[in-house]
């Protein structure tokens, strides 16, 4: 298990931030910049807005930037502006030319003396880039993007740039810090209420859905699609409807495993994707329910929803799921019997993907390899695929803590940088003005005090971060000491767990217990017939039911595959033949369904109570008794399944009334003790 210090760059940036600001005000400079919007304009570029977020009605856009003038208030001339670069670039798709127009728009005076106007043409020019999926250049504006924002109060402009810089972050799959920019962007339109907010509230929470399945947090993340969808509803919100099916369907898959109604969900956001001509959704939604359709094993369907798929992939030029299709059919082959074929397209769809995708995807696929290999019977072939599969992932999560890591300690650093640098500026500003002694040297002191507030402050964070990864850390032990004990199939205790119970002293049985030592009938043979995965689940179901008859202070372990051995305390020898009755009948009686197919499973076993009849002065070593319910399970399953042996009484006569263990264990083999056969239900 990899435990991750906790990061607060957020706490550590306003720290610096607010000495920053304490620092001017010790200096007397202060910088405001009016924030000028035109009411009528600003209602005007609202109608304007698209579902690509860029105005697609060229005419009326053209019309406000020809009446666009010096008078025209700054903050509304940067926005219409903008939408004039996005236009180009997004619409007419000349990215060269809108990124030099803002350019030449970010360069006039009344632009470089708004913060409000530069942040929103520098979010402008980092959007360009995101949709080219250019990154890095993105990337680079957003240290330039929140300077300005640091003096911004429009709740558009805040809005609008935070869901930028969150979308960037979010490529660059840096989810933390873009989750933060996110909330930003929520909060500065909390205090407004028009169609526009719905409109933007619903944006917000599709991305920040997206984040929480990413981070994999899928209970928050179908919550908070669930509501957005009844929102969007409400307000006749149509146009973002398909990608919320789409992702409520991933999230409710993730959740609560594959089920038809999983499948019908991703075929809604087709469906509804097509209406509105979302390729892009309908597209995901076809490939997802061919998919999921393929793991439950229903291969026609499946290949019609991923044929269909992949013609839309090859109309919209769409490499990466094109690939995924071509997998997923190429294991279609493998599943009917066409191996060769199959496994050679599936490689060929791999190769092509380890081209672009994370890591994290590509173990994902290196997994269906494996399984491919064990179809076709492949099984060192197989192996290896798995192998590789954990190489990925681990590889995946040290990338990425390592990243996390890197990107705030530069972040962190820049802005020391950028702190030191305004500092030496005022302080050269501060010479050349002249300033009297006295004046200057109560400035040092300040400035001597605020520095001392920075380390004093950071001392603290540091403080605040090392009790936190302490108390991380002890959280993270328990939890490991937790799993030691219990089987992580079933969730019961296991051997060890039995052996931490055991006393120390010779391991022996002072205290009255019961012993049922139980296997599971013809398990091999499920095995073989319905997989390994049906076997798996029968081994929780079994031990749900078994779980379920215990008492709080009673044990159930898993002993080992298919055996499970349960020590009932304070227990009494007359009641256990009818505790081996209902646990055959709660077994028995009701078929385990895997895949809504019932399978019928049956118990045998063996069972003994402590201390044993007619040997009341007995101690019993625990290996001992163990041995003795092992026996009697062997008698169990000789005399045809389906029932429990217990021991009643040994036949001894008066002067053998203390044995060593080993005596007891040969007075059973040589049926020299009484035993009683409970039989299961027909």
């Amino acid at each position: 298990m990899k435990i991750v210090s906790p990061a607060h760059p957020s706490l550590s940036r306003q720290v610096v931030y607010f000495c920053f600001i304490c620092l001017m005000l010790s200096i007397s400079h202060s910088y405001a910049a009016a924030q000028e919007t035109d009411a009528a304009l600003e209602q005007q570029l609202d109608k304007l807005i698209g579902f690509a977020n860029y105005p697609e009605d060229k005419v009326t856009l053209s019309t406000i930037i020809a009446a666009l003038n010096e008078s025209t208030p700054v903050e509304s001339y940067a926005r219409a502006r903008g939408y004039q670069v996005l236009s180009m670039a997004l619409g007419d798709n000349n990215t060269a030319a809108a990124l030099a127009l803002a350019d030449s728009f970010l360069n006039l005076p009344r632009i470089q003396s708004s913060p409000a106007a530069t942040a929103e043409l520098l979010a402008v020019k980092a959007e360009i880039y995101l949709q080219n999926n250019n990154t890095d250049k993105s990337l680079e504006l957003i240290p330039a993007i929140e300077q300005q924002l640091e003096t911004v109060s429009s709740s558009r402009t805040r809005y609008y740039t935070h869901t930028v810089i969150g979308q960037v972050l979010q490529n660059n799959r840096q989810f933390a810090a873009a989750l933060e920019h996110f909330l930003q962007a929520h909060a500065a339109i909390s205090n407004t209420d028009d169609v526009n907010t719905h409109r933007r509230r619903q944006f917000l929470n599709l991305q920040i859905a997206r984040i929480q399945l990413s981070l994999q947090n899928f209970k928050a993340a179908l919550e908070l699609l669930d509501k957005t969808i009844e929102d969007s509803l409400k307000h006749d919100l149509q146009q973002r409807l398909p990608e919320l099916y789409l992702n409520r369907a991933y999230a409710a898959r993730e959740l609560n495993g594959l089920s038809l109604e999983i499948i019908d969900a991703f075929l809604l956001a087709a469906k509804i994707g097509k209406e509105q001509g979302n390729q892009r959704v309908e597209l995901a939604g076809y490939n997802n329910a061919g998919a999921s359709l393929l793991l439950l094993k229903h291969y026609d369907k499946a290949e019609q929803y991923l044929l269909r798929a992949r013609d839309i992939a090859t109309s919209i030029h769409n490499i990466t799921d094109g690939t995924v299709i071509d997998f997923n059919l190429g294991y279609i082959q493998v599943l009917r019997g066409n191996h060769d074929a199959g496994l050679n397209e599936m490689l060929s769809a791999a190769e092509i993907f380890r081209s672009f995708a994370p890591a994290s995807q590509v173990a994902q696929i290196q997994a269906l390899i494996a399984d491919a290999y064990e179809v076709a019977g492949r099984y060192s072939l197989q192996a290896q695929a798995l192998k590789e599969q954990i190489r990925l992932k681990d590889e995946f999560f040290q990338s990425e803590r390592d990243k996390v890591f890197s990107e705030l300690q530069i972040r962190y650093q820049a802005e020391e940088n950028a702190l030191q640098i305004k500092l030496l500026e005022q302080q050269t500003q501060l010479q050349r003005k002249e300033l009297d002694n006295r004046k200057l040297t109560q400035r040092l002191i300040l400035l001597a005090i605020l520095l001392m507030l920075v380390i004093a402050a950071l001392l603290f964070f540091a403080y605040i971060s090392s009790r936190k990864v302490n108390q991380l850390l002890s959280k993270n032990n328990d939890m490991l000491q937790q799993q030691s004990l219990h089987d992580p199939l079933t969730g019961l205790l296991n051997r060890r767990a039995l052996q931490n119970y055991m006393p120390e002293e010779r391991r022996k049985i002072t205290d009255s217990h019961a012993i049922f030592l139980l296997d599971v009938d013809h398990f091999k043979h499920i095995n073989d017939v319905s997989g390994h995965a049906a076997g798996d689940e029968i081994l929780i179901a079994v031990a749900k039911r078994l779980k379920a008859l215990c008492r709080s202070d009673d044990l159930a372990i898993r002993w080992g595959g298919e055996e499970f051995l349960l020590v009932l305390h304070h227990s009494q020898a007359e009641i256990l033949p009818e505790l081996a009755k209902r646990i055959l009948h709660d077994i028995g009686a009701q078929p385990v369904y895997i895949d809504s197919n019932p399978i019928r499973v049956t118990l045998s076993g063996g069972y003994i109570c402590l201390p044993v009849k007619h040997i009341a002065q007995q101690s019993m070593y625990w290996e001992t008794a163990l041995k003795l319910a092992d026996h009697l399970l062997y008698q169990a399953k000789t005399k045809g399944r389906n029932q429990i042996v217990g021991v009643a009484s040994l036949n001894l006569d008066n002067e053998q009334q203390l044995l060593s263990d080993q005596q007891l264990l040969q007075r059973l083999v040589t049926d020299q003790c009484t035993t009683l056969t409970i039989k299961g239900p027909v």
